[in-house]
Parts: structure tokens; C-alpha cells; sequence
């Protein structure tokens, strides 16, 4: 649901839902706390809470596999081609830690619209 827009989707929900929701089941936060403070729990401490301990192994096996996959298909890139610049979006949003994987999956797929729908319009219009 977080790839539509909100042009599209005008109540759509927040991505922050389900930082709230962890907040509220833990104990952490009541409900009416919950809606004006926010936690970064991050991805390991999210896929723990929710899928227990094996999931953290999960997760990392899975994060290592997709970004050795994205390497290893742009090796060979430059660093200002669209496989350049997307390796080094993955690295930049490595370097994010502290959101949820709904926040984060929504914000490197808005980025990557945001930076490779007008890579690829300047690309055909100078072809």
C-alpha cells in the first residue's frame, strides 16, 4: 500500500502505524502517547518483536543476500550511471537504522522514482 501516492490514495495510512502499534502492544507507549511520540525501533528490533528471535538471522540473510545481488550486478558501473547511483542508494539507506521496514521500503522506492524517472526522461530526450 505505501507505493501509491496520496494524490491517488488520500487516506492512505501512515507508514508510522505500525511504529504506534509496536508501542502500544509493548507497553511502551498508551495509545494517546503513542500519537504524538515516536520510537525508532528499527529493522532488527521490528522483525524481533514480531517473528522472535530467528527472524533477526532472517532478516540479515536476506538484507546481505539482496544487497550482495545489487553489487555484484552493478560491479561494473560507473559511479554516475543509474546502477552507480543506485548502489549508492542502497548504501545510504544501509545507513538509515532507526525506521521500521514499511518506512524504509517506502522511502528508498519514493528516492528511487525521484531520482531515475527524470534520469531516464533526460536519458531519451538526449538519445
Amino acid at each position: 500500500p505505501q507505493v501509491f501516492p496520496r494524490f491517488i490514495w488520500p487516506g492512505k495510512p501512515s507508514p508510522n502505524d505500525s511504529v504506534k502499534i509496536l508501542s502500544v502492544n509493548l507497553g511502551i507507549l498508551s495509545a494517546e502517547q503513542a500519537e504524538t511520540t515516536s520510537i525508532g525501533y528499527g529493522l532488527i528490533a521490528e522483525a524481533y518483536v514480531n517473528f522472535g528471535f530467528i527472524s533477526t538471522g532472517i532478516l540479515g540473510f536476506l538484507l546481505g543476500w539482496l544487497l550482495r545481488r545489487a553489487a555484484l550486478v552493478t560491479a561494473d558501473c560507473s559511479t554516475l550511471s543509474a546502477g552507480g547511483i543506485f548502489r549508492i542508494l542502497c548504501l545510504a539507506w544501509c545507513l538509515n537504522t532507526e525506521t521500521t521496514l514499511a518506512v524504509w521500503l517506502s522511502s528508498f522506492y519514493q528516492a528511487c522514482v525521484a531520482i531515475f524517472v527524470p534520469l531516464f526522461f533526460l536519458q531519451s530526450l538526449f538519445k
